[in-house]
């Protein structure tokens, strides 16, 4: 569910956390979800962790 780049050692969401997101959204907020599931992640493996969104030409960036 979650893949790990060995070169850049960057984390990415496979397909199935894609869908179980949309599922969430309808209940929670696709945002809350994906928030929750990094915040679980970064205490899990205490690390940093982060969500970037692509809208129109630019990129927001957020640390969690």
């Amino acid at each position: 569910m979650i893949y790990q780049d060995p070169e850049t050692n960057l984390y990415s969401l496979g397909n199935k956390l894609s869908v179980l997101g949309s599922a969430a959204d309808k209940q929670n907020g696709l945002l809350t979800t994906i928030n929750n599931a990094l915040c679980q992640l970064r205490d899990k493996l205490n690390i940093s962790t982060g969500l970037a969104i692509q809208k129109g030409g630019w990129t927001e960036f957020n640390q969690i």
